[in-house]
């Protein structure tokens, strides 16, 4: 029975906290969808790249030129424990220099270490595959909070 499982608060937010992070995961493509903002990038972005594109990409930061850990970097959100235990494997194996090194669009937040997790259990996550909002001076508008908010509590 899944609600024997859980005897306490804290382990009751990490269990909703890993099953809204799975389903965020599983929706991500629909945030950048809408609220990708990079249609236009400073000129000489792209030398760097061997492969330049050849169409507007909707969000740089979400696509192969943008901030990210190589392939072979996965981390599972099967639970907490799975989670830390892949971090620290990539740490150990060298894929990753540090913990806080691990970029994906969901993180998982304690305190202000990693390590504090077991402890504390998740207090709240972070989503980290918005862009800035060229139009607003707060890089995001009222209306983009709302549907995070709404969005979040459907997961």
């Amino acid at each position: 029975d899944e609600q024997s499982e859980v005897t306490d608060c804290k382990q009751f937010k990490t269990k909703v906290y890993m099953k809204v992070a799975r389903n965020f995961l599983r929706y991500r493509w629909l945030i950048t969808y809408l609220f990708g903002a990079s249609p236009v990038s400073e000129d000489g972005y792209f030398r760097v790249y061997d492969d330049q594109p050849q169409e507007p990409i909707r969000s740089i930061r979400n696509s192969t030129y943008g901030y990210r850990n190589h392939d072979n970097v996965k981390v599972s959100y099967a639970s907490l424990e799975r989670y830390l235990e892949d971090i620290h494997r990539m740490v150990e194996n060298g894929l990753l220099s540090e913990e806080k090194e691990f970029y994906a669009p969901v993180r998982l937040r304690g305190g202000k270490q990693m390590s504090d997790l077991p402890k504390t259990g998740i207090r709240y996550i972070e989503l980290r595959n918005l862009d800035l909002n060229p139009f607003s001076r707060l890089g995001i508008v009222e209306d983009t909070v709302d549907f995070l908010h709404y969005f979040m509590l459907y997961l």
